[in-house]
Order: C-alpha cells, then sequence, then structure tokens
C-alpha cells in the first residue's frame, strides 16, 4: 500500500485534552493512542498532530488523508468546528470519538454529521469485561452485534465469537429534526440488547427510565454524489474502545483497521490481521482451579498410567515362548 499509494497523513487533533501518544506529565493517567498510531503506520499512515498552531482554526492541511478527534473533554472552538466540516465537505474524512465525560464538547460538529450524542454511560451484567469482579466492572460493555455496512463487514462475520469491547461507553441517535442537505447516516455497531443506560450510576439496573435495548455504539456518515467524491466520516460512542487499553483486544484492533480502510475509501482490503505481539491469556478463577488440579494430579496420572502401560507390553514382548509338551514314548504306550 505504501508503494502503490504513497504515505498519507493522519492528523490527530489535540488542545481539548483529547488522548496522547504519550503522557502529559506524571499525573496524566488517561490511556494513550501509542497503538494506534502504529496500527495507522502498517496501513501507510504518517501520525501527526493538529491544532490552532498547525493551522485548524483557519483550514485542515491539504496533506490530510485522515482526522481523528478522540476523547475531547474541552469544547471544539467554533472556527476549529467550522475548519472540519469543511473538510468533511470536500471530501475529507473524519474519525470522531467521544465519551460520557466529552459532554457537549464536539456537539456542533455531531451537528454538521446530522448526530446526537447521549453522554449517560451504558452498564450490561449479561456481557460485560471482566477485570475486578465487581459491580464496576459492568461498564465494560461487550458486543458482537454489527450491521452490514462495509466499515465492518469483517467483524460482522463473527459476532460475539470476537466481541468487540468498550469502556465506559454513551450512545448515539439521530436528531429529531435533520437539515434538508444532512449526509446519510448508518448506524453500524449495536450493543447487546441486555444494556441499559445507568442513570444514576450505580451499575444496577433500576428500571422506570432506565431501559433494556440496542443502544447504537457506532455510526458511519457519508455525503457526496459517489464513493469517489464524498466525504466520509465515523462516530463512536467511545474513544476508550480505540486506546492501548482496549486495542490490544483483536476485535478492537479489528475494527479500528476496517475503520480506516472505509474512510480512506480501501474498504476491499478489510479482513482479518495478524499480529505476532504476545498477549496474556486471562482466565476466569474457575478455569484457574481446574487448571491447577489438571497440572497437579491428573497430569502426573496420566504420565504413570502410560508408563505402566508401556511397561507391561514391553514385558509380554521379552516373555520366552511356552516349550511344547513332549511325545508320549513307548514305554507309556
Amino acid at each position: 500500500m505504501t508503494v502503490s499509494r504513497g504515505t498519507r497523513v493522519a492528523y490527530f487533533v489535540q488542545g481539548h485534552e483529547e488522548h496522547t501518544f504519550d503522557p502529559i506529565g506524571e499525573t496524566d493517567r488517561r490511556a494513550t493512542v501509542r497503538l494506534l498510531r502504529d496500527l495507522l503506520s502498517e496501513v501507510g499512515f504518517q501520525a501527526k498532530e493538529l491544532g490552532l498552531a498547525q493551522g485548524l482554526g483557519h483550514e485542515v492541511p491539504a496533506d490530510a488523508g485522515l482526522v481523528l478527534i478522540l476523547g475531547p473533554r474541552r469544547p471544539l472552538m467554533p472556527a476549529e468546528t467550522d475548519s472540519l466540516l469543511r473538510y468533511f465537505d470536500h471530501k475529507g474524512r473524519l474519525l470522531v470519538a467521544l465519551d460520557p465525560e466529552s459532554g457537549e464538547s464536539a456537539a456542533a460538529l455531531l451537528d454538521g454529521l446530522s448526530l446526537r450524542f447521549n453522554p449517560t454511560t451504558l452498564a450490561n451484567d449479561q456481557i460485560y469485561w471482566t477485570r475486578t469482579r465487581q459491580k464496576p466492572d459492568r461498564i465494560g460493555i461487550a458486543t458482537g452485534s454489527y450491521s452490514s455496512h462495509a466499515s465492518v463487514a469483517t467483524l460482522s462475520q463473527f459476532g460475539l465469537r470476537l466481541p468487540l469491547v468498550l469502556l465506559g461507553a454513551g450512545s448515539l441517535t439521530r436528531p429529531d429534526k435533520p437539515l434538508p442537505d444532512a449526509p446519510s447516516v448508518s448506524f453500524v455497531v449495536h450493543a447487546e440488547a441486555s444494556t441499559w443506560n445507568d442513570l444514576n450510576g450505580n451499575f444496577e439496573f433500576d428500571g422506570g427510565k432506565e431501559i433494556r435495548k440496542a443502544y447504537e455504539l457506532a455510526a458511519a456518515v457519508s455525503k457526496g454524489a459517489s464513493p469517489e467524491a464524498e466525504g466520509r466520516a465515523v462516530v463512536l460512542a467511545d474513544s476508550d474502545a480505540l486506546t492501548d487499553e482496549l486495542v490490544i483486544n483483536r476485535a478492537n484492533s479489528l475494527l479500528a483497521i476496517n475503520l480506516v480502510h472505509w474512510l480512506a475509501g480501501d474498504e476491499r482490503l478489510a479482513g482479518t490481521i495478524n499480529n505476532e505481539e504476545d498477549v496474556p491469556v486471562r482466565h476466569t478463577r474457575k478455569q484457574d482451579v481446574a487448571w491447577f488440579y489438571a497440572s497437579v494430579f491428573a497430569a502426573p496420572a496420566l504420565v504413570l498410567g502410560l508408563g505402566y502401560t508401556v511397561r507391561r507390553r514391553a514385558s509380554r514382548r521379552k516373555a520366552p515362548p511356552a516349550t511344547p509338551p513332549a511325545p508320549p514314548s513307548e514305554d507309556s504306550l
């Protein structure tokens, strides 16, 4: 891809407390996006930062092949929003990922993409990422529910066999009254039907206004007369899904690569990827107990039984043949 297309530039918007490549100071505890930068490099993108100092308040650089806004916690300035929407309208490619902590930081940008972001954190008590075995784990929702859109075509083949993990996700909806020239929106990743909006943050389903349903987690947006001349954007309701903490999960890395391929117009190249990085194997407590007893008792018993069987067979092979009885003599007759 680098030989045929050359190196393209992926700009990471900064200046609004977004996720960064490296921690900013000793007190910065936000997850970084170094692995995402490396994944982009593998498909021919050079990562650069973009902010007011690089001219975002005026226009997006002409060499931008992709612009990423990952988890802003402070609002984008109107001039920055205008630049990003003009870029999108002129065949630009955007990847926007928000968190409940983001609040209304990108509301104007989402208005231009014909979307709304609900910052209420989602939870699930049936399908979730177990980390501490406490109730707060329930906001680490997992899902295997995808549409047939080209941006998630590979993941849709696996479903819950390859679950996507999101940590503290909000949800997406369409506006009540979309603009006349609004872009086309397709929701491509859905929460499992057992997911609810945890309004009071107690990690328990309380009923009432807390509703279990398949909330929308990601949307693919396009605007233009043809695939070659259209602007494309992807909006995720959780930026943590693309950070170093979660992108090591196979489904998360596959989602990131497939979204980038679709945004870049290379969706025909989307597919599974091989990663030689050693990822730690995680077991439940019951699995750990089973492995312990299997290694301490079952494995030695199997070895002893096999040795006993081999020994007996060897002994039988070495035993002398039985002597046939002598023929009767004339005296005995």
